[in-house]
């Protein structure tokens, strides 16, 4: 998922990857996965999406740097895709 978005592939990483349920990824990689794909949902506007990756993503990321960049771009989604500036 890194390398199709690193080359600015949000829409591949979606059709790749889209339909899986994060639960079943091992636990490990439940973070990294799910901020990747949220990105990767932000950027084709994808906002309910996004929001959804980004909170899962929060919920397994425990680097207070890696923590920092999810809340940023959770409120970028909510705010610009959702439209939601209260949340």
């Amino acid at each position: 998922m890194q390398n199709l978005l690193a080359e600015q592939k949000a829409v591949e990483v979606i059709a790749s990857f889209g339909g899986e349920d994060p639960e079943t990824w091992p636990f490990w990689k439940r973070g990294a996965a799910s901020f990747t794909r949220g990105r990767a949902y932000a950027l084709t506007r994808a906002g309910k999406e996004a929001v959804a990756d980004f909170t899962r993503a929060l919920s397994y990321t425990g680097d207070p740097r890696v923590r920092q960049s999810i809340h940023l771009a959770l409120g970028n989604a909510q705010e610009h895709l959702l439209k939601d500036d209260a949340a």
